[in-house]
């Protein structure tokens, strides 16, 4: 998704340093409908890759991301995704003056923020004896919430152990001690 998000700022970052964006601003076309209409047409190119994305989970049969309705939870994961992580990219694109610089760069920056994220969020809930004191450990974890790739890892990351557990439960084979599923069979039905 890195490669993909980061692909918006090419627009951006040549517009801006051709003055092509000025030329708009001149010919009368307001800063609000400038961006708006950037902004729609990213989202929407970006909606077009999620569909095709989705295509690919299907036969790759990934059944947990398609089957039934939970193709249309995990594409509304991707699009809150696309929602986030769009601005953030249109934002960071005024950090550089060219667009291929600029996309290497987001790249990069995308790949490393997921997954350092990700990293510092499991060694942290691996209740590892850190020295860290809870206001730390809420401040920390706020903080990487301002990351979309973090966002999407651990929500994609999350729904996966819940659609297992529920699996589990619904099977109540080698369920283990942990898990307790007398109160989540009541409301879980067929899976």
């Amino acid at each position: 998704m890195a490669l993909l998000v980061s692909g918006f700022c090419f627009l951006t970052v040549t517009e801006r340093t051709t003055k092509a964006k000025h030329m708009q601003f001149l010919s009368g076309v307001s800063v609000l409908v400038y961006w708006i209409s950037a902004l729609v047409f990213d989202l929407i190119v970006f909606f077009i890759s999620c569909c095709l994305l989705l295509v690919v989970f299907k036969y790759c049969k990934a059944d947990i991301y398609v089957t039934d309705y939970h193709i249309l939870e995990t594409l509304l994961i991707l699009t809150l995704f696309g929602w986030s992580a769009i601005p953030l990219t249109y934002l960071m694109s005024f950090l550089f003056s060219k667009s291929t610089s600029a996309y290497i760069k987001l790249i990069m920056f995308n790949y490393v923020s997921g997954i350092l994220s990700i990293l510092i969020d499991t060694i942290i809930a691996a209740k590892i004896p850190l020295t860290l004191s809870n206001t730390t450990k809420t401040v920390l974890l706020s903080s990487l919430l301002l990351f979309p790739t973090y966002n999407l890892g651990k929500c994609i990351g999350d729904y996966t152990v819940i659609y297992q557990r529920k699996i589990q439960c619904t099977q109540r084979q080698n369920v283990p001690k942990y898990l307790n599923c007398s109160r989540e069979s009541e409301y879980i039905g067929d899976v």
